[in-house]
């Protein structure tokens, strides 16, 4: 504390409130009073207190809410994972809501796609990190990228979802699961099968669902029906057969993404 009092001292442009520390989860309840009173003075002298690899440690929550803290950054490897993985999309989900129980910005680390963001900006993310916004680059590099960089249009175009209209996400999230495992079992790299039955798997469960009322009268609603429908009718035909039809699973792949581009189509 004392070398940063006299560094702010030196350099007088330098404002307090321009530095963030950051202090890894893992890190943060190991001699929890001493580092508390670091982090409360650095605080109170300005400065931002940024808690990262939010979700990897074990922290308490009854040591979190006394945290000093201002941002919370969700791992990389949950946002990573929240495309394919409905447990990780739980995971980000939730440290939204502890971020507002915490009064704290979010940031979400490990964009490295446009449909990562994507997903994330319908959450309610608004501050992300990683590959899909900018790579590691030279100091001198800097000024210049930040003139000139500008949001990829999708961000612009995607909105943040309603409460009621979040179970979609996580069907969009299971089925790309169901693809991914059907892609490697046709491949030789998955033994087990997800389940076939279009009725039984979590989109199918979720179009028979009573949350899914609210859509059914629209077109989208049942041309998304359709379409799930006619995939699992495909992919079981693929299954009968001795060997891997290419011309097939190129049209899957295309229903894939049919399937996905619907249940966007839906909340609009």
């Amino acid at each position: 504390i004392e070398k940063l009092q006299i560094l702010f001292e030196k350099y007088t442009k330098i404002s307090p409130s321009m530095i963030e520390l950051e202090i890894l989860e893992t890190h943060a309840l190991e001699e929890f009073s001493h580092i508390y009173k670091i982090l409360q003075t650095c605080q109170n002298m300005g400065m931002k207190i940024a808690l990262d690899d939010f979700g990897t440690g074990y922290s308490s929550l009854h040591y979190l809410k006394k945290f000093p803290l201002n941002i919370i950054k969700i791992d990389k490897s949950f946002v990573l994972d929240s495309l394919t993985q409905s447990s990780s999309l739980s995971i980000v989900d939730a440290s939204l809501g502890l971020s507002r129980a915490f009064q704290c910005n979010v940031i979400a680390e490990g964009v490295e796609s446009i449909e990562i963001g994507e997903l994330l900006i319908q959450l309610g993310v608004s501050k992300a990190q990683g590959y899909a916004i900018a790579k590691p680059m030279d100091q001198k590099e800097v000024p210049a990228w930040m003139k000139s960089y500008k949001n990829h249009p999708k961000w612009l175009e995607t909105k943040t979802l309603e409460n009621e209209n979040i179970a979609i996400l996580y069907a969009s999230v299971e089925h790309r699961n169901w693809f991914d495992k059907i892609e490697r079992y046709f491949n030789k790299s998955e033994i087990e099968l997800p389940t076939m039955n279009y009725k039984e798997c979590y989109l199918g469960k979720w179009i028979d669902s009573d949350s899914s009322k609210i859509y059914k009268n629209k077109k989208e609603f049942k041309e998304l029906k359709e379409l799930h429908t006619d995939l699992h009718i495909i992919a079981n035909k693929m299954l009968i057969q001795d060997s891997f039809d290419n011309d097939k699973f190129k049209e899957l792949t295309k229903m894939r993404e049919k399937i996905l581009d619907k249940l966007q189509e839906i909340v609009v």
